[in-house]
């Protein structure tokens, strides 16, 4: 069976749903066979930053109340024979409420991932129902983080949420880190991130202009710094033990 790893951040704006954009296509790039699953009820953006709102006939909560099967609601980002025909995604819903209820969750979870290397789920932001939902039946957790102050305090919160939900391995990604903010001191620095929120770091995410430019282009991210973040981070996932250190920023 293949790896559930819920993507989460308990603030809006840290970047959660790039960041599952970019290690799908990262694990992707590395011959995995991924599955990201847009948990976000209402507010779905992983059709639009992958390029596929078009082409989006079902998703997850027809998938949820029996309406079709796994197969007919996943959608392929690559075409065959291109780097990305392994990569693909399973929209959330357009109307919030539809998919309710921990236990059925975590069997379909646990049922996806049967077919795939990882599946990555997209949740909401914020510790509502929402958040719960995705949670379910979840043992492995990456907490998405901007190093400002406000982001950096939720996350120890989300932790918390996250290990009486019962997640074992949770794991923080700070995201959009900024060497020139940090002179400034506007945000935290990484000692600074890990000692507040007491999270082991699974990597780092540089600032970089190409994340919104592939989401609005709808392809993938590739050839920039934040990718070959990516990339190392990927490898962590799969096992290699990648230092973090200043290549990383």
């Amino acid at each position: 069976m293949g790896k559930l790893i819920l993507l989460t951040s308990g603030k809006g704006g840290s970047g959660k749903s790039s960041i599952t954009c970019g290690l799908g296509a990262a694990l992707c790039r590395r011959e995995r066979k991924v599955l990201m699953v847009d948990m976000d009820e209402g507010l779905r953006t992983l059709d639009l930053m992958l390029g596929l709102a078009s082409q989006t006939l079902f998703d997850l909560s027809d998938v949820y109340n029996s309406r079709c099967s796994l197969a007919s609601a996943v959608q392929s980002v690559g075409e065959n024979g291109s780097v990305y025909s392994n990569l693909f995604l399973l929209p959330a819903p357009l109307k919030s409420g539809d998919v309710q209820g921990d236990s059925r969750l975590a069997e379909l979870k646990h049922h996806m991932a049967q077919g795939y290397d990882y599946v990555l789920i997209d949740s909401p932001a914020g510790l509502d129902a929402g958040f719960m939902s995705a949670a379910a039946g979840v043992r492995d957790a990456v907490i998405v983080v901007t190093p400002d102050p406000v982001c950096v305090r939720i996350a120890s919160a989300v932790r918390e949420t996250l290990l009486k939900a019962g997640a074992e391995n949770i794991r923080m990604l700070i995201n959009k880190f900024s060497w020139d903010m940090l002179v400034r001191r506007t945000v935290f620095n990484i000692d600074e991130v890990i000692d507040e929120t007491g999270i082991q770091l699974i990597g780092i995410v540089p600032y970089d202009k190409n994340v919104q430019q592939s989401a609005s282009l709808g392809v993938p991210l590739e050839g920039c710094a934040a990718a070959r973040a990516f990339d190392r981070i990927a490898a962590r996932l799969d096992g290699e033990h990648i230092s973090i250190n200043e290549r990383d920023l």
